[in-house]
């Protein structure tokens, strides 16, 4: 089996807030995200996916970035060997896996893992979290200390939230979720919307936006919060206003 290529950084050892631009498939794309700032590089080797690039590809992309890029790809289902000779071919530093893999099989693959656990299928969920090992034990839910990052959740505008037809339901369930919840700083269960997330070399910020019908074609939008994490540090603080329009902002794309 291989091991992680050492000439690319370990994704846990990046100390400020850490993104990851994931699904590239062409260099000019990734060389563009290391420039405007991203910490990693992704690469889908699922077949069933559109953005599916192969290790050779991959690799040739990976050997262009900067040496404090770090490369991920994503594998759904795959064997730890697929899995180990896939990483070592496309020169990854970590894998993330997205299917059914067990906890034994992530122990038996040699690379550094990121596990997505989905939290429900196709449900309408806004939330601001410290993602701490234990929220109950080793954490400071006032400092942040004990948390390894910060999680922003956006909502939908168009799945349904899990009390779309129980609206009676969703402040005993909210009050529920924030009291046995330390780490959870913000959680909407009920309206739909998005965030923008606006992330600069200082600061990260979302600031959530819900929408007043989404049965009908509408520009009303309110504000409702905004979070940020600073820097350095692993812990969300609630901002006192959203983030202002740049004037220099690129296009939004089409």
């Amino acid at each position: 089996m291989g091991t992680a290529d050492k000439s690319k950084p370990a994704w846990n050892s990046l100390t400020m807030t850490k993104v990851k631009v994931c699904g590239l498939t062409r260099e000019v794309d990734a060389l563009l995200a290391a420039e405007l700032g991203a910490a990693a590089a992704g690469f889908i080797f699922w077949q069933g996916s559109p953005r599916y690039v192969t290790p050779v590809a991959a690799r040739a992309i990976v050997d262009m970035l900067p040496p404090d890029i770090a490369a991920i790809g994503v594998f759904v289902d795959a064997s730890v060997q697929h899995v180990t000779d896939v990483a070592q071919a496309a020169g990854l530093s970590a894998v993330q896996l997205h299917g059914k893999e067990t906890v034994e099989l992530c122990r038996h693959i040699p690379y550094r893992v990121i596990k997505a656990v989905p939290i429900r299928d196709r449900t309408n969920l806004a939330a601001a979290l410290d993602v701490p090992r234990d929220p109950w034990g080793a954490y400071d839910s006032t400092t942040g200390l004990g948390s390894l990052a910060v999680e922003f959740v956006t909502p939908a505008v168009s799945s349904p939230s899990q009390f779309t037809t129980r609206p009676e339901e969703a402040d005993a369930a909210h009050q529920a979720r924030m009291a046995a919840s330390p780490h959870l700083k913000f959680v909407d269960q009920v309206h739909r919307g998005y965030f923008i997330l606006d992330i600069t070399p200082e600061r990260a910020q979302a600031d959530w936006y819900f929408v007043s019908t989404v049965t009908t074609r509408s520009d009303e939008q309110r504000f409702i919060r905004g979070f940020y994490t600073s820097a350095g540090s692993n812990h969300l603080r609630e901002a006192t206003r959203p983030i202002a329009s740049r004037p220099d902002a690129p296009p939004l794309a089409p």
